[in-house]
């Protein structure tokens, strides 16, 4: 079902904003659940609703330069926020055959780690950092 979701949605955006994966951004928002027990999906975790006492879910937002939503993905609520995009967005890629792609993401999606995978994947990249938090060199 998410599957054909997404695949209507490309399609859609492709008709009416001439979307053509040239850039999109990427964020993650916790959603939490009015109940205090966790299961496989609903964990304690990082709540941006100061609601850590409450099972979450993490989700994923693929959007268009225009804000238009492209792409989703559902992950346990104690899952790091940064661990997120790379498999989101490689999957997005393989799923639309896309040549040519830009992913623009905020500070919380930057680590060494992802750096790397990112150009591995020969993938372009923004990503909104802290000056604090980066070398002279990189200034």
């Amino acid at each position: 079902m998410k599957e054909k979701v997404e695949n209507i949605v490309v399609k859609f955006a492709k008709k009416q904003y001439n979307f053509c994966f040239d850039i999109v951004f990427y964020d993650v928002t916790t959603l939490y659940f009015e109940t205090f027990e966790e299961d496989e999906l609903r964990k304690n975790g990082f709540s941006k609703d100061n609601k850590s006492q409450q099972p979450q879910i993490l989700m994923g937002l693929i959007v268009s330069k225009e804000g238009f939503p492209v792409a989703y993905d559902i992950f346990a609520g104690n899952t790091f926020e940064g661990h997120t995009i790379l498999p989101l967005i490689t999957d997005f890629i393989q799923k639309h055959s896309v040549n040519s792609f830009t992913v623009v993401a905020d500070a919380a999606m930057i680590s060494q780690t992802n750096i790397e995978a990112l150009k591995k994947s020969d993938l372009n990249y923004i990503v909104g950092a802290r000056l604090g938090n980066l070398s002279d060199k990189m200034i």
